[in-house]
């Protein structure tokens, strides 16, 4: 089974606004605004853009994350953090399963599914978030079948 980021699309068309805006600003004689555009836009691309651009592939061995042509291939064994949960918006929440290699944080803290989703550790802690009730049904059987343990949160039980 293979996942990709149900938000890559709307943050693609953004940067591309983004990138207007700074055309637009390098026509100006307002330098200070083309270099908080490209201040911000880098920002954006490093922190939010190019994450969402992973594939998670998911097989009866464990997981592949897929990155332009990098891969890292992990095994069910290996992750840690298998926690199915729900990460929240101001306008949305989005339900999905959460994966890290890390057990805790490096301050010995407890990962939660809002740091895995925000990690910019892209190979070692990544998500999935299904598009509908028959494709969670799907994954979720799927990995009971494999043999992988989903721990629910108290929030969805």
């Amino acid at each position: 089974m293979k996942f990709k980021s149900v938000f890559w699309s709307n943050h693609l068309i953004f940067f591309i606004i983004i990138l207007i805006g700074i055309f637009a600003g390098c026509n100006s004689n307002e330098y200070g605004a083309v270099n908080l555009f490209l201040c911000w836009s880098g920002f954006y691309a490093i922190c939010v853009f190019i994450p969402d651009l992973r594939m998670i592939e998911l097989t009866k061995e464990g997981c592949t994350v897929h990155l332009f042509r990098l891969k890292k291939q992990h095994k069910w064994k290996d992750i840690l953090y298998i926690h199915r949960d729900i990460v929240s918006s101001r306008n949305a929440a989005f339900e999905g399963i959460f994966f890290s290699t890390k057990a805790t944080r490096k301050n010995g803290k407890e990962l939660t599914a809002r740091r895995i989703h925000s990690s910019l550790d892209l190979f070692n802690s990544f998500c999935i978030f299904w598009k509908d009730e028959k494709e969670k049904e799907k994954v979720l059987n799927q990995l009971k079948e494999w043999g992988v343990e989903v721990i629910t949160s108290p929030k969805l039980a």
